[in-house]
């Protein structure tokens, strides 16, 4: 068979050797050396990782090649070879990480555990342990919780009430978004505030009388006007909330928080126009950080006066001494929740399961100290044994569930 020179980058470069390789991946019939191998081969480019998660996705898979007697056999080899060559005449897939069966390269030479984890939907993960041997806890879901003016509480989700009636406002909820009509519509001048609460285990959208667009997280919550009469748009939040703020130069918005940096409490507020930003201010986390996709806005420490006006990209975080500190953030990491992800970079176990705990509703303890950071993409709509089990494939922690607590291991 002729080589094809595009197959590989770094140091193999040999069709017949990543052919059995990968191989024995399929079969979990790899030495250290040889898994060694083929970690170097599939981390030395982005090519590399594509074509080896093409190769390993369900329907690229013959049952026959499954079944080989010798993970080493000719036939096999061949196959994988007869793959490669298809896998590469085919246009590359956008996103193709994201959307394959999961998979983990473990770099275990260096600190940082690297995992790359590719997820198909409705792909059922075979784990070579029991992790809970009840039923599964099962990921969050579109829940929140309406607080009127009055007191008057209304649950809400995504296949209950579609209009609310109050007041003289009709109020949509669709598929797990409250939309308020426009302030032209509804308002009547007077300053009426409702409260839009997500629990633990829930998320959901709101659309504001502006067209403001707001994603709430797990165990967060934002007080908004239900209509914007005043000359300035003021809203209230607590938790991770993202927002795309309707552009009105003569109205701007301002969203006030409160900053809990270690058991100190500091009064935070962003001042925008129009714009895209993250605001993750839960008071289980070591500080509070505003990160701004799009447009541009004004941070302010009301404790101290001090303010940023920030650009795309970057991240302001309230320190613990008072101070706001500017850095470049990962904007795809920070709002990964909104699309429906877990997205992990460098992160210690401790951050990861505070993430864990406030989407599956579950208590956390720790037996011993798990010293590892890591790096995955992993998707927020699988049951909580899964994603613990993609974790665990590093060989660096491990879990453990009774009833609706997590044990983490090292």
């Amino acid at each position: 068979m002729e080589e094809n020179n595009n197959l590989t980058s770094g140091h193999i470069n040999d069709a017949d050797t990543i052919a059995y390789l990968i191989t024995g991946y399929i079969r979990s019939t790899l030495s250290d050396s040889e898994r060694d191998q083929l970690d170097e081969w599939v981390t030395a480019d982005e090519k590399n990782m594509q074509l080896f998660a093409r190769l390993t996705a369900p329907e690229q898979l013959d049952e026959s090649l499954k079944l080989f007697n010798s993970f080493n056999s000719q036939a096999a080899i061949e196959s994988i070879k007869r793959k490669m060559n298809e896998s590469l005449k085919t246009e590359t897939l956008p996103s193709l990480l994201r959307r394959l069966i999961p998979f983990s390269i473990a770099a275990s030479l260096i600190l940082i555990t690297t995992v790359f984890i590719i997820y198909q939907k409705n792909k059922p993960i075979d784990k070579p342990h029991i992790i809970a041997e009840k039923p599964d806890i099962q990921p969050g879901a579109n829940k929140a919780l309406l607080t009127l003016s009055d007191g008057k509480q209304i649950v809400l989700d995504s296949a209950g009430i579609k209009k609310l009636q109050v007041g003289n406002l009709e109020i949509s909820n669709d598929n797990g978004r409250l939309i308020y009509p426009p302030s032209s519509e509804g308002g009547n001048g007077a300053e009426v505030y409702n409260t839009l609460t997500t629990p633990k285990g829930g998320q959901y959208k709101l659309t504001l009388p502006d067209g403001s667009l707001v994603w709430l997280n797990a165990s967060s919550s934002i007080t908004y006007p239900i209509a914007f009469n005043s000359t300035v748009r003021k809203v209230q939040v607590t938790g991770e909330v993202y927002f795309e703020v309707s552009r009105d130069k003569a109205k701007p918005f301002k969203i006030s928080f409160t900053s809990q940096v270690n058991t100190h409490s500091q009064n935070g507020e962003v001042e925008v126009l129009g714009t895209k930003f993250n605001i993750n201010s839960y008071k289980e986390e070591a500080q509070s950080k505003v990160t701004l996709l799009e447009g541009s806005v004004k941070v302010l420490q009301l404790t101290t006066h001090e303010s940023r006006i920030m650009k795309p990209g970057q991240q302001v975080t309230f320190t613990a001494n008072g101070q706001l500190l500017t850095t470049n953030s990962n904007t795809e990491e920070v709002i990964a929740w909104k699309n429906g992800w877990f997205e992990f970079q460098n992160e210690t176990i401790e951050n990861i399961m505070h993430q864990v705990s406030r989407w599956y509703n579950v208590e956390v303890k720790y037996e011993g100290k798990v010293n590892f950071h890591f790096k995955a993409t992993i998707e927020r709509n699988l049951p909580v044994s899964n994603l613990l089990y993609l974790l665990e494939q590093t060989g660096n922690v491990h879990f453990e569930i009774k009833d609706k607590t997590i044990i983490v291991k090292p």
